[in-house]
């Protein structure tokens, strides 16, 4: 049984120095920052695969432990040092609260997951620190066929049409400190992205109860849109980095060698303090002295 823990971590000394687990209200608290909101009051937020959910299960718990399933390997090779975890949201959740009305109402709602991506990298022996960060929030479409994999009751559910919409937001974040302060902040806004399993009039009706594709899917799409985010970036930064940013150096001379400032600054000073240099001050001093007697 997964389950999710709070940690105390030294930046400076790159050390962890506390941990407890977390509670069910920060688990929630993390999923509404994620952008989705818990809908009519039923149910909350429930961690796919923490022992927070309690015993509910439904539509969008199933599809939560799916998606935290086929999140992994992407995580793995993405994001060696980050984390991802999915809850499902609201109604989805299994729960029935005091807010959710009748059976028919709460399954009426379409499942929702949010899935959070966070991936950090501190190295303050070289003066650099970055942060990436992405939410995600997946609503499962109605398909033909009502029932869902978890109730059994109508409503959208998640039916042989195996589709959702995908909607999220990107920010990265870099801070480069030696000698100067240097930082980058950039982010970007995903909006109402079709995932589907199978194709329109696709041959064979689909497994509802088969979760794995469509989780497979939309972290392909999630793959996707990150990738997209991340090659325009590269792109800015290496056509600015032989445009703009060259333009703002400081150029070498024909030499091809730094110019040894230093050195010449003392050189020129002890010119300046030289008997030749100081008695030539002196005449042109006098001579604009009478310049402006006459």
């Amino acid at each position: 049984m997964r389950s999710y823990s709070g940690v105390t971590f030294d930046h400076i000394k790159q050390e962890c120095t506390g941990w407890r687990t977390a509670s069910a209200a920060e688990l929630g608290e993390v999923a509404a920052a994620a952008g989705g909101e818990a809908g009519g009051g039923g149910g909350g937020e429930v961690a796919a695969g923490s022992e927070t959910g309690g015993g509910g299960g439904g539509e969008g718990a199933a599809l939560a432990a799916a998606l935290q399933a086929a999140v992994a390997p992407y995580m793995a090779d993405s994001y060696p040092n980050g984390q991802a975890v999915v809850f499902a949201a609201g109604a989805a959740a299994g729960g029935a609260g005091p807010g959710a009305g009748s059976a028919a109402a709460a399954g009426a709602a379409a499942p929702m997951v949010h899935l959070c991506i966070s991936s950090s990298k501190f190295s303050p022996k070289n003066f650099w620190n970055g942060g990436w960060r992405s939410a995600w929030a997946v609503s499962v479409g109605g398909g033909a066929g009502g029932g869902g994999v978890g109730g059994g009751g109508a409503g959208p559910g998640m039916g042989a049409a195996a589709a959702a919409r995908l909607s999220g937001s990107i920010a990265v974040s870099a801070h480069y400190f030696e000698e100067g302060n240097v930082q980058m902040s950039s982010s970007h806004e995903c909006s109402d992205v079709l995932v589907q399993v199978r194709p329109p009039g696709a041959a064979g009706p689909a497994d509802p109860t088969d979760l794995a594709p469509l989780a497979a899917a939309v972290v392909e799409a999630v793959k996707a849109e990150e990738t997209q985010f991340l090659g325009g970036l590269m792109e800015f930064y290496e056509y600015n980095n032989s445009t703009t940013y060259k333009e703002l150096r400081r150029m070498l001379p024909v030499t091809r060698t730094k110019f040894a400032w230093e050195q010449m600054s003392h050189k020129s000073a002890l010119a300046l303090q030289a008997p030749e240099m100081v008695a030539a001050a002196h005449a042109k001093a006098a001579a604009a002295a009478a310049r402006a007697a006459q």
